[in-house]
């Protein structure tokens, strides 16, 4: 998990001691472990969960904090999509930089390399295409992003008049 990740499992943690608390139910440690074992199968630290456990077990504690915010709830289970979502809008905003449409001949063009391009790194990274993993993406995207930083900062910029 991230440092907000984690920020944010102990402020709703919070949050969600004080209602158990105020209706006489078990708060301590041991109750956050059985939260975790209902919410997710198993009994283990907020800290060794997986990006879906760690949406499924906010989500659990949000519902005992205010059960009638249903759509915070439902927002939280949407997390994992939220986050592949923004991991491919970051590969797309990389490739823009590596492969610009100034390059093309037309956005077709452009929008065809990028997806070769992506592509074949891919399936020389990864051994295919489709079907990667989050962590599969998050990988592709770092290179990515890292070649898009060199080539930005390669370009050249253009040269300023001397005042006379």
């Amino acid at each position: 998990m991230s440092p907000a990740q984690i920020k944010k499992y102990r402020a709703i943690w919070s949050k969600c001691r004080a209602a158990l608390r105020s209706a006489g139910k078990p708060h301590d440690d041991a109750a956050r472990y059985a939260l975790h074992e209902r919410t997710i199968g198993r009994r283990c630290s907020s800290t060794e969960f997986t990006q879906k456990e760690f949406d499924a077990v906010v989500g659990a504690m949000m519902a005992i904090v205010d059960p009638a915010n249903f759509g915070a709830q439902m927002r939280q289970q949407d997390q994992e999509d939220l986050r592949r979502e923004d991991v491919l809008c970051r590969i797309d905003d990389a490739l823009a930089v590596i492969i610009p449409r100034s390059d093309c001949e037309s956005d077709a063009h452009a929008t065809h390399a990028r997806a070769s391009y992506k592509h074949k790194l891919a399936d020389r990274m990864f051994g295919k295409v489709v079907g990667l993993t989050d962590r599969q993406l998050q990988v592709l995207m770092g290179v990515l992003e890292r070649e898009a930083r060199k080539r930005e900062t390669a370009t050249p910029k253009p040269a300023e008049l001397a005042p006379f």
